[in-house]
């Protein structure tokens, strides 16, 4: 189904490409463009391999992200989790977070473009509201859906300066409509 969608949407642009040429050519420029990425970095020492500047980039943003007082946390082995038993979710809800998406947003690991999911607004809500009722009722989410992808973004000035670079979390396209559902009646 999604890659049916995603040959509709490609067609699409092609038929109008005369009238929408930007559309046209940022979609190719997205598929054939090839980035820069992340250059030589220095901290304790040079990183050029891709391997050695993923796990430099890794150690750098978990060692300034991470905040620790000294004090344990203490859980209680007696408190239940947290249900949400008044959670309502519609189809109608569904499809306008599906209208919602800005298409200028990456694909999360699951490869699926909101670009892709825009045109599909109209079909998907039953079946993704049903799912996401199985989900929370049974409080299985699938694999997908907790990965992320985290990629360095450059801020600016050095390339080589790890502290010109902020991680970004990719998430699932399909949990971001779960959440912005379910987020939306308790924020």
């Amino acid at each position: 189904m999604v890659r049916t969608a995603n040959r509709d949407y490609e067609l699409t642009l092609i038929k109008y490409a005369k009238d929408h040429p930007k559309k046209y050519y940022h979609y190719v420029q997205s598929k054939v463009a090839l980035n820069d990425g992340v250059g030589p970095i220095e901290w304790y020492s040079a990183a050029t391999d891709e391997n050695s500047k993923v796990d430099t980039l890794n150690l750098y943003f978990s060692s300034v992200h991470r905040t620790y007082n000294g004090v344990p946390i203490i859980r209680d082995p007696e408190t239940p989790p947290a249900v949400i038993d008044d959670f309502h979710l519609t189809d109608n809800m569904v499809r306008i977070h599906l209208w919602s998406f800005n298409m200028n947003e990456s694909a999360g690991p699951d490869g699926i473009h909101s670009a892709i999911v825009e045109p599909l607004a109209s079909i998907l809500p039953r079946p993704l509201s049903q799912l996401f009722k199985l989900s929370l009722e049974q409080s299985i989410l699938p694999r997908d859906w907790k990965s992320a992808a985290v990629v360095a973004i450059h801020k600016g000035r050095p390339r080589s300066e790890l502290s010109n670079y902020r991680p970004v979390s990719l998430t699932s396209t399909l949990c971001k409509v779960l959440k912005r559902n379910h987020q939306g009646p308790y924020l």
